[in-house]
């Protein structure tokens, strides 16, 4: 729902929301409330708007960079424009959830479950049978850099690198040769780079710069994940259709600050990127299978 395309039939609010996939994936918790305390639908303003188009709470969804270059628009369609940043806030203590500073910023309730809900369209619906046709049994999704994005393909080298988990053929040999009923699926992005052995490994795919809808339909089915702190742990709390997994966390970031409650969160006491004992991780995997 571009608002280009689609005007809405009366004005609404905007709320903006920046930055990564995951952080964008967690707003998605507080749609419904946001509505219930407008009595009336919202717009978003996001990098990522293809996020939030089926959602029953939106109105419309917009990129970003509209709300700068398309200014006629926030006349002509919108009431209030609001904006909070959780990362210039209390949340630098590392005592808070990102949840509870939005929420609180905002008036919500800090008694909520953290899961997000993000709606997936047909042709990502399409996408995932086509997938099972092939592989023919359940799979793990594996995510263990998370260093690009969409609009910047170069490698970065800051957190978001120093959050990716090294000697990652290791640990993905070990998942596959412990779990021989499982499939075994890499998402990234191009500029995300594996170890070329996993490539050798007998049951193994690579999901590479899908759309985000279809990487969430590919979450909603998965039997379980092993990633980092990235987008997947946010797309596997997707209500209803919640998929419990391993995150692999080091100090840049905590559980405790952007993790959900369903996951098994396992520390790595590391610096500059994450590493954690295969075995070890394999064990705790167990249990989520």
């Amino acid at each position: 729902m571009n608002i280009d395309f689609i005007k809405p039939v009366e004005k609404t609010d905007l709320y903006v929301v920046q930055n990564g996939i995951g952080k964008v994936i967690l707003f998605s918790n507080m749609l419904r409330e946001l509505e219930n305390k407008n009595n009336k639908k919202i717009s978003i303003a996001s990098p990522y708007p293809e996020l939030f188009t089926l959602h029953p709470s939106v109105e419309s969804s917009m990129f970003l960079e509209y709300i700068f270059v398309k200014k006629d628009l926030l006349e002509n369609y919108f009431n209030d424009i609001i904006y909070f940043e959780p990362y210039i806030s209390n949340y630098m203590k590392g005592s808070m959830h990102m949840l509870d500073v939005w929420r609180k910023f905002y008036g919500l309730s800090l008694d909520y479950e953290d899961d997000v809900e993000i709606f997936t369209d047909e042709p990502a619906n399409n996408y995932y049978n086509e997938v099972m046709k092939n592989i023919k049994m359940p799979y793990i999704i594996i995510q263990l850099k998370g260093g690009t994005n969409r609009y910047n393909k170069e490698p970065r080298n800051d957190e978001m690198v120093q959050r990716n988990y090294i000697n990652e053929y290791e640990l993905i040999k070990e998942i596959h040769d412990a779990y021989p009923k499982y499939f075994i699926m890499i998402v990234k992005t191009k500029s995300d780079i594996y170890d070329e052995r996993c490539n050798t490994l007998q049951r193994i795919c690579t999901v590479e710069d899908e759309s985000l809808q279809v990487i969430q339909e590919l979450v909603n089915n998965c039997a379980s994940f092993v990633g980092i702190d990235s987008c997947i742990q946010h797309m596997a709390c997707n209500k209803n259709k919640q998929k419990p997994g391993i995150v692999l966390w080091n100090n840049i970031t905590t559980p405790k600050q952007i993790g959900h409650s369903i996951h098994k969160n396992i520390l790595s006491n590391t610096v500059d990127f994450v590493q954690v004992d295969p075995s070890f991780i394999v064990a705790e995997l167990q249990s989520l299978l």
